[in-house]
């Protein structure tokens, strides 16, 4: 299984979007389609806990994790744009591995 690490999701979401990291990882960003497909990412390919990325996004519980994840989950389902976007963010990291 790939393994990434949070450090190049979170780098690589940033640029896609033009946002900083903060804007990212901070608790209190509703609805934020960045910080979605970040948590989305690294849920999928880095293999740590809900509860360890709640504590590196902001200090949120593993449920709201598991909920941003969902909501990308579902709109994948929807969108092939966001299915897009999020193929070529995992592309750009692996480039760089």
């Amino acid at each position: 299984m790939l393994r990434l690490t949070l450090e190049a999701v979170v780098s690589e979401v940033c640029k896609e979007f033009a946002i900083d990291k903060e804007a990212v990882i901070k608790k209190g960003m509703k609805r934020n389609k960045a910080r979605d497909m970040a948590i989305y990412l690294s849920r999928n390919h880095s293999g740590i806990t809900c509860k360890e990325l709640g504590m590196y996004f902001g200090n949120v519980s593993g449920t709201t994790i598991t909920m941003a994840y969902n909501r990308v989950e579902k709109e994948i389902t929807q969108n092939k744009r966001v299915k897009g976007k999020l193929n070529k963010i995992k592309k750009r990291i692996l480039f760089k591995m």
